[in-house]
């Protein structure tokens, strides 16, 4: 068969479920994930789907009905999880759209928990409301990332917190900064972790972060780090620090 006569490949949907099935199980989906099985995407009975368990573990399934709810069937055994490292990200407040890049390529990258964390440069801090429902935004974000790259593991939001917060409850030794003013690079401080560590990646916003934060954090037990003599953007670095991070512990393969 020819190049121009192969059939093209067609996408497979996954969809999170909260329990852990079995081969044979039939499950149905939930309201957001009817929809967009059946009138997003149109699946037909008899498509293959794909489903994500709690742990990671795809399923392959086939449509069995579409509608509210539709419902699929596992007909195969579980494929095994990603690979999955303990990483947190913190990053510095800013605005919602670059916030929404983090926490949807964070996700697709396999970080573990995402903060946004308020220092003494931020701007704008929203109130109560107006952070719930940009959180709420972030969230199905980063669930949409995570079931698309086939990581199962869903992405805990750890809120919007005062910078103390971060600092008292990282671990000593546990959390990196990122400073550009630091005389160790990233590269050098996770040459000295290894596959399973947990690490903590802590990222200002655009103004940085000022020098009382950040002795401070060295003083909590943080490693401060750089990346280049270049200043990044707030959702450059944070992705780009973790993408580092989660390939040093083998995270990415």
């Amino acid at each position: 068969m020819g190049l121009g006569e192969d059939a093209p490949v067609r996408h497979i949907f996954r969809y999170l479920v909260d329990g852990d099935p079995a081969e044979g199980d039939l499950i149905s989906l939930c309201d957001d994930d009817s929809h967009h099985l059946s009138r997003v995407v149109r699946r037909q009975v008899g498509d293959p789907v794909e489903v994500i368990a709690p742990a990671g573990d795809l399923w392959p399934c086939e449509v069995v009905t579409v509608g509210h709810p539709a419902t699929v069937r596992v007909v195969g055994p579980a494929l095994p999880a990603p690979a999955a490292c303990d990483v947190t990200l913190w990053v510095g407040l800013t605005e919602p759209g670059r916030l929404d890049l983090v926490a949807e390529k964070a996700a697709e990258l396999g970080v573990r928990r995402l903060g946004v964390v308020v220092t003494a440069r931020a701007k704008r801090v929203p109130d109560a409301d107006a952070w719930d429902r940009r959180a709420a935004r972030m969230q199905r974000l980063a669930v949409s990332a995570a079931r698309q790259s086939g990581r199962g593991v869903r992405p805990i939001q750890m809120g919007l917190v005062p910078w103390a917060h971060v600092i008292e409850t990282t671990p000593s030794g546990q959390g990196i900064i990122l400073d550009p003013r630091a005389g160790t690079s990233l590269d050098d401080a996770l040459g000295t972790r290894a596959v399973g560590d947990a690490v903590t990646l802590l990222v200002g916003p655009d103004t940085g972060f000022s020098d009382g934060e950040a002795d401070e954090a060295v003083a909590g037990g943080f490693t401060s780090v750089q990346m280049g003599a270049g200043v990044l953007r707030a959702e450059t670095a944070a992705i780009t620090a973790a993408a580092l991070t989660l390939g040093a512990l083998g995270g990415l393969g």
